[in-house]
Formats: C-alpha cells, sequence, structure tokens
C-alpha cells in the first residue's frame, strides 16, 4: 500500500483489488487474474481508515452487523496480546 497517496473510507467497507499476470503462448499474451485481494476497513471506534492509491483498490462490498462484531473481537483479542 501506498500510505502517502491513500484515501479514507467508512468503517466496515470492503475494498477488492486483482492481481493480473501476462500469460504469453509465442506472441499471443492475455492478462490473468492471479488472485483477489480483500481489505476489510474496520476500525471498533468508527474512526475512518486508509485503503491503498486510488484506482488500485475498487469497493466490493460492506460487512454485514454480524461479520463486523466477529472481526472487531478478533482484532480485540490480538490487541490485548
Amino acid at each position: 500500500m501506498n500510505i502517502r497517496s491513500a484515501t479514507t473510507s467508512e468503517e466496515g467497507s470492503v475494498y477488492c483489488a486483482e492481481t493480473k499476470y501476462r500469460s504469453c503462448l509465442f506472441w499471443r499474451c492475455k492478462c490473468k487474474t492471479a488472485f483477489t485481494i480483500r481489505a476489510v476497513l474496520l476500525d471498533g471506534k468508527g474512526r475512518f481508515m486508509r485503503v491503498a492509491q486510488s484506482g488500485s483498490f475498487r469497493p466490493c462490498g460492506v460487512l454485514t452487523n454480524e461479520e463486523s462484531r466477529a472481526a472487531k473481537k478478533v482484532s480485540s483479542e490480538l490487541l490485548s496480546r
């Protein structure tokens, strides 16, 4: 992530970015998707969080209330260690 050019978004948003690679067979080349990265923006205190520079991630969903509670529980357990 490029923090210097980061933008903010609301809590609970889910962003996705596809990682692509170039696949060539002789002179024919295609871009294929290697995998999709999902970044969940979650802050239990309602603060905004940062995501990668514009264009590299796109909105692809929002966490449900149950998913938000589960993620907050995990993050609070990790922070208490």
